[in-house]
C-alpha cells in the first residue's frame, strides 16, 4: 500500500505527502529497496542533493543494472559539486561517480559522451 500510495501521490504530484509516505516505508521496511529509488528522486525534487546521491546510492547497491539511475547517479553527483557540495567527500563522490559512469558504458548508455564530460570535470577537481 506505502508503495501504491507514494507512487500515486507522486504522479498526482503531491511530492510532500509522497515523500512522508516513502520515508516513513522506508523507516518501517530498510531493506525493501522498492522505496529508495522513487524516495531519492523526491529529495532531488526538494533540493536535497546529498540526501537523493545517498539515497539513490542505496536503490543502485542493489540495482547496479538500472541505466537511468546510473545516469542519474553520474548528474547527480556532477551537479551537486558544480554547485560546491558532496554527498560524502569530493573524492569519495568522484569514486562512486566513477563505478556508475563505468557501469553506464558497459551497460552502453545512450548518453555516454556527456557522462564522460561529466567525470572529466569530476576528475579534474
Amino acid at each position: 500500500i506505502y508503495e501504491w500510495l507514494g507512487e500515486t501521490l507522486m504522479r498526482s504530484r503531491n511530492f510532500s505527502e509522497a515523500r512522508s509516505v516513502l520515508e516513513e516505508a522506508a523507516q518501517k521496511w530498510p531493506a525493501d529497496q522498492r522505496f529508495t529509488k522513487p524516495l531519492a528522486y523526491l529529495y532531488a525534487t526538494f533540493g536535497q542533493g546529498p540526501e537523493a546521491v545517498r539515497t539513490l546510492s542505496r536503490y543502485l547497491s542493489s540495482n547496479s543494472t538500472d541505466v537511468d539511475a546510473l545516469f542519474l547517479g553520474v548528474s547527480w553527483i556532477y551537479e551537486l559539486h558544480q554547485a560546491g557540495g558532496a554527498a560524502q567527500t569530493p573524492a569519495e563522490d568522484a569514486k562512486l561517480a566513477r563505478q556508475y559512469a563505468t557501469a553506464y558504458e558497459k551497460a552502453k548508455g545512450p548518453r555516454t559522451a556527456l557522462v564522460r564530460q561529466w567525470m572529466d570535470a569530476l576528475e579534474k577537481k
